[in-house]
Formats: structure tokens, C-alpha cells, sequence
């Protein structure tokens, strides 16, 4: 089976104990390629808390284009809560460049008790934009119109047939929508078109991983699938704080999407090209946990960063070409 091979020097990133913003935790990063340098935005959480909720926020890494050389770690968080859909966090980020311009689409979370205006809704995608990191413009809530929970949202990098295309999940199936513009875009033709997969690795929920790669085969689509042989997690008795004892594992796994239709799946992977196996996957404020939110793709080389066990972050990598050829053979 195909599978990506996990940098020897894992984890690339850990919590800095004397950063109180990042001491406990960090993981699921967003990746940009800008300027022959790796951009990594990740999401950390340390001491603060909003009502017994650790709170999310963003922090920001430059590596060298070999991918693994760290040139600079910022020392504070590059992006961190301040509107009112978000005291307990900002969370997961996925970044697409569309036209010079950096998106930051991230999961906005409300935390336990939350503005009446949202209903049940605890966690919504919001949209930032950049040119360089430090200066963020923020757009608010991506998607006013779902009236459920919603998280996951990725965009493609370019108009396909004349639309920007968002990806996103309701729990626990992956959604469609579409806009002529993304300056004050109105999403329209919601759909679901991808689901879980009943008695396989990916039966319990799926999400996008990384915003999607433009391929000569179509839209390269990682995304995460989730499986659970144990109880429901509210019936598990918590082992330590942030931590808990059950028996549910994130892998990753990848689609072929058409180049021209956002809706058509041209392949699913049956198996998965990570899932948990080291320690620092296995183990963690949450086990058996490998979630990616972006990848780049450098001297024809991909580069996957991802969240183990929502601690650390790693690096697993392929030569595209052996991906599409796997893809094409059908062999993963």
C-alpha cells in the first residue's frame, strides 16, 4: 500500500513551555509556499483559557524550501480571537492564495455558552485575508446562511467555470458551494457530495486536509476520515485534562476531483496514505490523531505538515509523480 514517508527528525514543531500561549499544544498547520520559503500557520494552545476552554490561536514558522531547516519561529501568536464568534478560539487554519492574495479560512469557536444569534452553532468557518502574515484583514463568518455547525472550509485556488468553490463539512459529509466573487461573496448551491464510508477507515466522519493541488489528472484532495471501535467520546471517562481514553482514529487519506466539476470524484483512495503509528501520533492530549490542514508542493516533491496526537506537528512526504501514478493505478 502507498503511504507517505514521515521525516526522520519528527516532530518538526513542539510546545515552547515559556511561550503561555503555546505550551501545551500545537498542531494542525496550514502551509504556504512564498518568496522559496515554507510559511507554516499553525494552531497552539497553552495556559489561557475562556471558561474552562483552552483557548486557539495562531502561530507562524518560516522553513527553508528543503522543508525542514527552521529559519524563524515568531515568538507571539500572528492571529488570535477577537470577535465575538470566537472567544474560545480560532482554530485549524487552511490558506489559499487566489490572485497575490493569502485566505485564511479557520474554524471560529464560540466555546459552551455561546451569542443567542448562532443558536447551536459552536463552531463556523471565518475568512481573514493577508498579504504577508502580519497584517490581517478579517471578513467575518464565511458562511452566515448554513444554520449548522460547519468547519473544514477549504477554497480552491482559482474560479472553475466562472466560480470560486468552497468545500466545507456539516458532520458528517463534506458540502459544495459556490461564489462569483470573494470580496463580498454570496454562497450559493450548497450540496453534499462526499460521505463516510460504512465498515472502512474513514466510516464515522470525513473533512477536508489540505486546500486542493492542481494536478494534470484533476484537483489533487487530501482529506481526513475518521473511524471509531470503541464507545461514543461523551460516554468516556476523561484520563487527564485535554486528555482522553477511547478508541477513535483521524487518518488521511486522498481524492482525484475533476478538473471542471467540483462535484465529480474521479477516485477515492480505498485505504490511507497516514495514519498513526509513533508515539508522538499515538500519544498526545488526543491519540491516534494525524490531521493535516496543508501541504505544498516543492521540486516536484509533496510536503505534507500535520498535527499528531493535536500535540505536536510532523512532516510526511511523496514524489507527486508516484502519488498520481498510485492514484492512476489505483493501488492505494
Amino acid at each position: 500500500m502507498f503511504e507517505l514517508e514521515r521525516y526522520s527528525g519528527n516532530p518538526i514543531l513542539n510546545p515552547i513551555k515559556d511561550h503561555v500561549w503555546e505550551s501545551k499544544m500545537v498542531f494542525n498547520p496550514a502551509v504556504v509556499l512564498k518568496d522559496n520559503k515554507i510559511h507554516v500557520i499553525y494552531r497552539a494552545r497553552g495556559e489561557h483559557e475562556f471558561k474552562g476552554i483552552l483557548i486557539s490561536r495562531l502561530g507562524h514558522a518560516i522553513f527553508k524550501d528543503d522543508g525542514v531547516t527552521l529559519e524563524k519561529r515568531f515568538e507571539n501568536p500572528v492571529f488570535e480571537p477577537e470577535e465575538w464568534y470566537e472567544p474560545a478560539g480560532c482554530e485549524d487554519p487552511r490558506i489559499t492564495k487566489i490572485d497575490g492574495k493569502y485566505y485564511l479560512l479557520y474554524t471560529a469557536y464560540s466555546g459552551t455558552e455561546i451569542d443567542p444569534f448562532l443558536g447551536l452553532e459552536r463552531v463556523n468557518i471565518a475568512v481573514a485575508t493577508t498579504m504577508d502574515f502580519v497584517d490581517w484583514h478579517r471578513q467575518g463568518l464565511l458562511l452566515p446562511e448554513v444554520e449548522k455547525p460547519e468547519k473544514n472550509g477549504v477554497l480552491f485556488p482559482e474560479k472553475i467555470n466562472g466560480y470560486y468553490v468552497c468545500y466545507y463539512r456539516i458532520d458528517p459529509h463534506i458540502y459544495v458551494a459556490y461564489s462569483k466573487t470573494l470580496e463580498h461573496p454570496v454562497w450559493r448551491g450548497h450540496k453534499k457530495i462526499i460521505s463516510p464510508r460504512k465498515g472502512m477507515w474513514d466510516s464515522e466522519k470525513i473533512g477536508a486536509g489540505a486546500p486542493p493541488i492542481k494536478t494534470d489528472l484533476g484537483w489533487l484532495f487530501i482529506y481526513h476520515g475518521v473511524d471509531r471501535k470503541g464507545p461514543s467520546r461523551l460516554k468516556i471517562k476523561k484520563t487527564g485534562y485535554g486528555t482522553v481514553d477511547y478508541d477513535r482514529t483521524y487518518r488521511l487519506g486522498v481524492m482525484l476531483i475533476d478538473k471542471n466539476n467540483p462535484e465529480k470524484i474521479l477516485y477515492r483512495s480505498e485505504g490511507f496514505i497516514l495514519e498513526p503509528k509513533e508515539d508522538y501520533e499515538k500519544m498526545g492530549m488526543i491519540p491516534n490523531v494525524v490531521f493535516t490542514c496543508g501541504a505544498a508542493v516543492v521540486r516536484e516533491k509533496l510536503l505534507v505538515y500535520y498535527g499528531g496526537a493535536d500535540t505536536v506537528i510532523g512532516l510526511a512526504t511523496c514524489k507527486m509523480a508516484d502519488l498520481l501514478k498510485a492514484i492512476q493505478n489505483k493501488s492505494i
